[in-house]
């Protein structure tokens, strides 16, 4: 059995393998640079992952929040309808109340009387 053995050239395969690296690294510089008709700018492309796209707010201080069922109902057709995150109108509306009601590190009086109404404290 050990005379079927046969002898592998590890060197040649690790060079096939470097320059096939090379024309595929080749390629992908290739696609990323492209060349405008009119000028002789370059634009670069910016090649995101597949999947999620990236959001405004980040992922560093993430919040779970609980809504009452009506509310999720118009959260699922805001997203079936017109295709927005549910996360997305809660940042805006968080953002704008903040805007409106924020002022010297406090809420606002009126502020507080309406979370008190519609969270029912």
């Amino acid at each position: 059995m050990a005379g079927n053995n046969k002898k592998v050239d590890f060197g040649g395969f690790m060079n096939t393998v470097k320059v096939n690296h090379e024309d595929i690294d080749r390629f992908k510089k290739e696609e990323e640079v492209k060349e405008t008709k009119n000028s002789k700018e370059t634009v670069v492309e910016e090649r995101h992952t597949p999947g999620r796209k990236p959001t405004v707010m980040g992922k560093k201080n993430g919040k779970t929040v609980y809504f009452d069922d009506d509310t999720q109902n118009k959260f699922r057709s805001i997203k079936y309808l017109q295709n927005i995150d549910a996360t997305s109108v809660i940042y805006s509306a968080v953002v704008e109340f903040m805007e409106k009601n924020y002022t010297d590190g406090k809420l606002k009086d009126a502020a507080i009387e309406r979370i008190k109404e519609i969270c029912k404290l």
